[in-house]
């Protein structure tokens, strides 16, 4: 085991959750959907940050702070914002195939939201058969933020300790706050708020890329239930699919009665 002082970010789609009902076709959808959102956050993200941990529908980077710890915290506030504009690219893409599929993932995927939480502290990293462990105060304590009362479900948040190592965003508005836990007491940060407009600006696709978006998301259901693709490594959707081609072609069947009652 060995001590380092770090920052930890964590990433967390908000809304997933709810968006979904128990039909496979929507699981298997919303199922993708998710990984590939969670994709774009792990792709648009380098050094200094490093990959640790999928956590269901939350994603978990640290970077050693080193020598030049206000220069390391600075980079990690830059990518941080990085991931998240490509999140909502990502997000947007996605939506195109909206109107084409009516089940609940598809039709409320546009609901999917990222907030971030960032702190830094001393971590304990631990190897474990080839995995790194972190654990620790910052650790706790940036999964405990993520319970807040904020009552925006998109923001980057970060810890007093980690807005005075990076000088925060520079030339961006944050707001104060303070949450109180039991086991942990008064903590201090700053939220920035992105531009709630940048989720509902039309993005112009070609009707190739509208019906590849579609293509994509049917062809992966239809591997899925047919047992010839394996699920994501993280579980990205709390709810158990249970593959059947008879469940698959009912629930296409249902998709396809509910697109003509909306026309």
């Amino acid at each position: 085991m060995e001590l380092k002082q770090a920052i930890i970010v964590v990433a967390d789609i908000s809304g997933y959750t709810n968006f979904i009902k128990l039909h496979t076709m929507s699981l298997l959808h919303a199922e993708k959907i998710v990984t590939e959102l969670m994709e774009s956050i792990i792709d648009a993200t380098t050094a200094p940050l490093k990959l640790n941990k999928l956590q269901g529908d939350a994603i978990m980077f640290y970077a050693e702070e080193g020598e030049a710890s206000d220069g390391i915290a600075q980079e990690v506030i830059q990518q941080v914002g990085r991931f998240s504009d490509a999140f909502t690219s990502r997000s947007s893409e996605l939506t195109g195939c909206n109107n084409m599929c009516p089940c609940d993932a598809c039709s409320q995927a546009s609901q999917l939201r990222l907030k971030t939480i960032v702190h830094n502290g001393e971590i304990a990293v631990k190897q474990v058969r080839g995995f790194e462990e972190l654990a620790g105060e910052p650790v706790i304590l940036a999964h405990r933020l993520l319970k807040n009362s904020l009552s925006s479900s998109e923001y980057i948040l970060m810890t007093k300790s980690f807005s005075d190592l990076s000088d925060g965003y520079e030339g961006k508005v944050t707001e104060s706050r303070s949450e109180t836990y039991d086991d942990v007491g008064k903590v201090d940060f700053e939220v920035f708020y992105p531009d709630p407009s940048l989720n509902s600006n039309p993005v112009n696709r070609s009707i190739a890329k509208t019906l590849f978006n579609a293509w994509s998301l049917d062809l992966y259901a239809l591997l899925r239930v047919l047992g010839l693709k394996k699920p994501p490594a993280s579980a990205v959707v709390n709810e158990s699919v249970k593959p059947g081609l008879w469940s698959f072609i009912k629930d296409g069947i249902q998709g396809l009665v509910m697109l003509i009652r909306k026309k």
